[in-house]
């Protein structure tokens, strides 16, 4: 049967065709039409989901990146207290740089940047040695954000969209059966029927998912795939 999906989930629709998933299942002695064409659309609401999740977070860095954009900005704050010593060495350039910052500072009228830059540069005076001191605080916040663990990192946020689509695949189960099968200790692996079709599912739309990928995701995913991911 056809199914009448909106525009933006007919790529998907293109994807789970009706064909391919009476094939699968098939496999899981499936053949009631309704089961299957309720599968079928659910399937490719899933599909669009994942998808749209792994975009959405498409901005995110590893580790790695984070490092070396943390690496990049202390060098560059580096560089800046070592040009504004050379500012400081200098009378007339410290005059001259002091007067500029009194003035725009003076003419803001934004109530939070006075209260940022009203100690280093008020009415009246100014004070490089505060401005030094205010990099130094920066470039030691920096240093130390390189070992914070915070938030969603582009490493996690994969496999934890991968439990939210195996944990809603799993509530749509057209099956008796949800299981990874018997694990195979010479391979490392898991065989079943269940994790061979939720690997041919998800690599339709995600060639890098791995059945690995797919087992661990299946031991780990919460029950409510909204738990702990923010859609």
């Amino acid at each position: 049967m056809k199914i009448k999906v909106p525009k933006i989930l007919e790529p998907f629709a293109d994807i789970y065709t009706e064909d391919y998933i009476k094939s699968i299942c098939s496999k899981l002695d499936v053949t009631k039409q309704d089961i299957i064409d309720s599968f079928r659309a659910e399937l490719i609401y899933y599909g669009f989901r994942y998808q749209h999740l792994i975009d959405k977070n498409s901005n995110l860095l590893t580790k790695d990146q984070q490092k070396k954009k943390f690496q990049a900005l202390d060098k560059a704050l580096t560089s800046l207290s070592s040009k504004l010593s050379k500012v400081q060495d200098n009378v007339s350039l410290e005059m001259k740089f002091g007067q500029s910052m009194m003035q725009l500072v003076g003419d803001n009228k934004n109530d939070e940047t006075q209260e940022l830059l009203s100690p280093i540069f008020s009415s009246n005076s100014y004070n490089l040695d505060k401005l030094q001191s205010f990099i130094s605080l920066l470039t030691t916040g920096i240093r130390n954000a390189r070992f914070i663990s915070y938030g969603k990192e582009k490493t996690s946020i994969k496999t934890q969209v991968l439990k939210f689509w195996v944990s809603s695949i799993r509530i749509i189960w057209p099956a008796k059966n949800f299981t990874l099968g018997k694990y195979y200790k010479e391979s490392g692996e898991y065989h079943s029927q269940t994790l061979e079709v939720l690997t041919d599912l998800i690599k339709q739309i995600d060639s890098n998912i791995t059945s690995q990928n797919v087992a661990s995701a299946v031991k780990t995913a919460d029950p409510d795939p909204y738990k702990n991911l923010e859609v």
